[in-house]
């Protein structure tokens, strides 16, 4: 079956092209509420529980979250989408990120949906296994990817 998936920006295409999730919230923001809370991933599996930064009491920082995600989840990768949002991937090639449906309130700090299970769907090349990539068009501020899955 071919779908068309729409996007906001060719870097979000390309983070969810390559199996990641992408996140609603501004990274440049400093997060309060974070400490003490946990977010699970199902692939690659593992669990960060956010302790304390160095900046303010009860706030992080972009990169103080992507260092904690980071070095709790084996294979995870954190990035950012020119701070505007958000990026999970996995750091082996072909293989999506995940997190099953958990009422977890770090996940509505990072933009995530609440307790819906959340899954990337990695895209191969046309000439591969399905799932595969067929092609994308730019069109008035969104791109659209055409692949069958």
């Amino acid at each position: 079956m071919i779908v068309i998936q729409k996007y906001g920006t060719v870097i979000e295409a390309n983070f969810k092209m390559r199996g990641g999730i992408v996140g609603g919230v501004k990274t440049s923001e400093v997060f309060s509420g974070l400490i003490g809370l946990t977010i699970t991933f199902s692939n690659p599996a593992g669990a960060c529980t956010f302790v304390a930064g160095t900046g303010v009491s009860g706030q992080l920082r972009f990169t103080e979250v992507k260092a904690q995600m980071e070095a709790a989840i084996a294979n995870l990768k954190v990035d950012t989408t020119d701070n505007a949002m958000f990026a999970f991937l996995h750091a082996t090639d072909g293989q999506s990120v995940s997190l099953a449906a958990l009422p977890e309130q770090a996940r509505r700090i990072l933009g995530l949906p609440f307790n819906e299970a959340i899954a990337g769907l990695w895209l191969g090349p046309p000439d591969g296994i399905k799932p595969r990539y067929l092609e994308f068009v730019s069109e008035y501020g969104a791109v659209y990817v055409s692949a069958e899955v």
